[in-house]
């Protein structure tokens, strides 16, 4: 385990779980060096080929868990403080999928530039 400059990381407590549509693991908060919280984390993923990636997420999910229960960055879950963050940062865009054509709804920060490909502002 590599602790970041804050002193803190994540131990695998077990090996992963993986079923044919999910895969999880259990992981440990560690913060200087000592235990603070544990917590599975779970991702879904469609192709084997995207393994490695659902592995980070589950990692993350975890770690997302961990943090809610000791109550850190609780606002980033708060529904209010997410409809106020949205109305004063954030703006909702119609775009479309340059391949399927398909046109949805995507929020944006207020100070980043257009969407990336595949998605462009919709046309109507």
């Amino acid at each position: 385990m590599n602790y970041n400059n804050a002193g803190w990381g994540l131990a695998p407590r077990s090996e992963h779980s993986i079923s044919p549509k999910n895969i999880s693991r259990e992981y440990a908060l560690v913060c200087k060096g000592r235990f603070v919280s544990t917590a599975r984390g779970e991702q879904a993923y469609f192709d084997a080929d995207n393994l490695a990636t659902a592995s980070e997420g589950c990692k993350s999910n975890a770690l997302m868990r961990c943090c809610k229960d000791l109550g850190i960055a609780s606002e980033l879950w708060d529904p209010a403080f997410i409809r106020k963050f949205k109305k004063q940062y954030c703006e909702e865009v119609f775009v479309e999928h340059a391949v399927t054509k398909k046109k949805k709804k995507l929020w944006k920060r207020k100070d980043q530039g257009d969407f990336d490909y595949p998605y462009s502002k919709a046309k109507f």
